[in-house]
Parts: structure tokens; sequence; C-alpha cells
């Protein structure tokens, strides 16, 4: 599985290059000269083969990240290395494309890897007072667990009770408490994961691309549930 580390180290790269709106490069390609925000995104994940692909433009990564249960808080995804930072005009997840859209790579030390504009190009920001509106993990990049690791097992409780309510899973109110309404919807979850059964959610999730999503992150979510209940 492909690494937050081979992922950033990738991206990192590339800076110096330019930038140009619009551009599209090969997957193929190992040392492209020219990105916009969510082409640089994209190639890192084509080129490192990271599975559910990334699609092109930032509302759509917005919006794979929504249905793969991996948006998290901006807050987050600041502290987060590899994780996505999202700036939008309006919500990407009504209509098309804000009229103003924009994604960085976090590299979880208060700062970015982006392709920024055309008079910045590609490189190293400060991801502070930048207006970010979401923040989302790449599905499929694994070693992203240090956002539960850095965070207490509340905070980890409520980031998997929020997924799990996403996906359609009742896991009760987002209260980071690990309580019979918690088990039971990581036990639904985990039973739809493993028959490879639809997720029947309220939501667009219903289909096995959102279950496949979950499932990157169960190992996390049943590994830790005891030491949660024990914890708190």
């Amino acid at each position: 599985m492909v690494t937050v580390e081979q992922f950033v180290d990738l991206l990192l790269s590339q800076a110096g290059d330019r930038y140009i709106f619009g551009v599209e490069v090969s997957a193929d390609d190992d040392n492209p000269s020219a990105f916009d925000c969510s082409e640089l995104v994209q190639w890192g994940c084509d080129h490192l083969g990271v599975s559910p692909r990334m699609p092109d433009g930032s509302w759509n990564q917005a919006n794979h990240c929504r249905i793969h249960g991996t948006l998290i808080s901006v807050d987050q995804g600041v502290a987060t290395r590899g994780a996505l930072l999202f700036k939008f005009s309006s919500s990407p997840f009504e209509g098309s494309r804000p009229s103003s859209a924009h994604v960085a790579v976090s590299l979880g030390n208060g700062k970015t890897i982006e392709a920024r504009s055309t008079h910045y190009g590609v490189g190293s920001f400060s991801a502070y007072n930048r207006g970010w509106t979401h923040a989302g993990l790449i599905p499929g990049l694994d070693n992203y667990a240090n956002i539960q690791e850095d965070n207490s097992m509340a905070d980890f409780v409520e980031i998997v009770q929020r997924q799990l309510n996403a996906h359609g899973f009742d896991a009760g109110p987002v209260d980071g408490d690990p309580g019979p309404k918690t088990e039971a919807g990581v036990k639904a979850a985990l039973d739809a994961i493993r028959a490879s059964a639809p997720v029947n959610s309220p939501q667009v999730l219903s289909n096995t691309e959102a279950i496949s999503g979950l499932s990157s992150r169960t190992a996390l979510i049943e590994g830790k549930l005891e030491k949660v209940k024990g914890d708190l």
C-alpha cells in the first residue's frame, strides 16, 4: 500500500515547477514541469498507484473524500501530514464547481506542498490563515494513524462515529462515548464490509466504493475499540 511519506516526498520533489491552470500531465511522467493545484494531487496519487483513484478537480477531490468517509476538520488537516486542505467559495457538495476552488497538501508542521498560483508555482507555503474550508485524508493512503494517535481516545471515537453516521450506520450522537450505539454501528459496518454488500445509506454513499473507503480504516476501528472503552 502507498504510504503518506511516499506521497508527500513525491510532491516535494516537484517544488519549483510552474503553475498552469488546467494543465494535464501523464501519470507515467516521472517529472512533469507544470501543474495546477488538483493536478498535482491527482498526479501524485496516480503515479504511485493509489486506489481508489483520485479524480481531477479540487471540488471532485473533496467529494472523493466525502464519499469514502475521510473528511476531517480543518484543524486536524493542518496538523496531519499528507491531508488535503481545501478552500472553496461555496459548498463543493452542491451543484458544479465553486467559482473559487483550491487544494493543497498539508505537511503536518504548519506548512503545505501545493501548486499555488501562476505567481508562486509549486512549493511549500504556510498553512495558517489561508481560509481553508474543508479537509480530508486521501482514501487509499496508509499510515494516517497519527491523526488518531495524536488525539485523545474521545477524539478518535468522535472520528469513528462521524464516519459511521456518514455511511448510514447509526453510531448515535457524535460525543466521543463508545457506548452500545457506537459498538453496534461498528459491528454493522464490519459485517457489511466483510460481506461486500452495499451500504444501505440514505446518502449517495450507498455503493461498494463507500464500503471500500470505510474498509481502509477498519483495522484502526477494530484494533482500538477495546482500548478506547478501557481508556475512557
